[in-house]
């Protein structure tokens, strides 16, 4: 009786290793840890997508979205080895990249800025240029992120300096709306649903407008910059390539997923803490996130360059594309 008590308990012991063991292994070839801004599904719009999509399911992959309160956060958790992945914007990359960190981009997901700078209906005198905005407030969601370093490549193109102007951080969400409704801002960054909420209110003007090939060459002089990238540590790219193939294909399979769906059919997918009260508010922003989206997720000579000298524009760094970004990940 104890004889077989003993094999009985060794039976259940080995059972019970070896699925631990096999959850374990599960977990480390196939869970992705990925770090995106919250509240940002106008900017990260196919991440958000790709699980209700089934494009992270069709390659394999378990993916966990760790919500961040931007690109200089989600780049944080990375370098600290709390995610494995992070959805970012290439001024931040440039960044990490430029103070000899081990990070690399490998899916290019938005191609232009995508915002516009908005003068606030209430703003604190006449602005009809750039020139006019010595001495004014502008806000944006965070400091220093892509939409600032667009904006302070412009003041200079205008001969004017960032330091004559004063730049606020007002939040996410419509934290930029709400702040040029009220006057606090004399001009807000915005983008995505900022603009389709304040254009249903009233009459907007702006200073210059990035969301459009069009309107990025009117304001930029070009068609194209690299914008939102997916990135990782080196060390991971290296130690899981098959993993990191997977990431890619799936981002890849939901920027496709996401030009093949209507704004309504996209709406209902996303996460609450994303979207408006106002449903057709929410549609427009979604149909203008479509048109910023890469179609195959890789970088071009043409949007690395452009990015380089607009978000860099006093050549701090000699940025070389391969010690940045690589399409590698994306091949068959």
């Amino acid at each position: 009786m104890y004889h077989c008590l003993r094999i009985q308990l060794s039976i259940v012991t080995s059972a019970l290793i070896l699925i631990v063991g096999c959850s374990r292994q599960n977990r480390g070839g196939n869970f992705v840890r990925l770090a995106v801004t919250g509240r940002a599904a106008a900017t990260y719009l196919p991440l958000y997508a790709a699980g209700p999509a089934g494009c992270f399911d069709q390659q394999g992959i378990q993916v966990r979205l760790d919500e961040t309160p931007g690109s200089a956060k989600s780049l944080e958790a990375l370098l600290g080895g709390s995610v494995d992945a992070a959805a970012t914007d290439y001024a931040a990359l440039l960044n990490v990249v430029g103070n000899k960190q081990p990070v690399r981009g490998f899916v290019l997901i938005e191609n232009l800025p995508g915002f516009a700078a908005v003068i606030s209906p209430k703003a604190s005198g006449p602005i009809h240029k750039v020139e006019d905005l010595r001495g004014r407030t502008i806000g944006v969601v965070a400091r220093g992120g892509i939409f600032q370093r667009v904006f302070d490549y412009m003041l200079l193109v205008h001969g004017v300096k960032p330091q004559e102007v004063s730049v606020v951080a007002v939040g996410s969400g419509l934290s930029v709306a709400s702040a040029l409704e009220r006057g606090v801002v004399d001009v807000g960054l915005g983008g995505g649903l900022t603009i389709s909420y304040l254009e249903r209110r009233y009459p907007l003007r702006f200073l210059f407008d990035t969301r459009t090939p069009a309107s990025a060459k009117a304001a930029l002089g070009v068609e194209e910059l690299a914008s939102i990238v997916l990135c990782a540590r080196t060390d991971w790219l290296e130690a899981r390539p098959q993993t990191a193939r997977r990431l890619a294909a799936a981002t890849r399979c939901a920027l496709t997923w996401v030009q093949d769906h209507t704004p309504q059919e996209i709406r209902k997918i996303l996460p609450e803490s994303s979207l408006s009260a106002d449903a057709e508010a929410d549609y427009e922003w979604i149909a203008a996130t479509k048109t910023m989206l890469t179609t195959d997720g890789r970088m071009t000579a043409q949007a690395h360059a452009a990015a380089v000298r607009i978000l860099d524009p006093e050549g701090s760094h000699a940025f070389k594309e391969q010690d940045i970004f690589t399409n590698e990940f994306l091949k068959p």
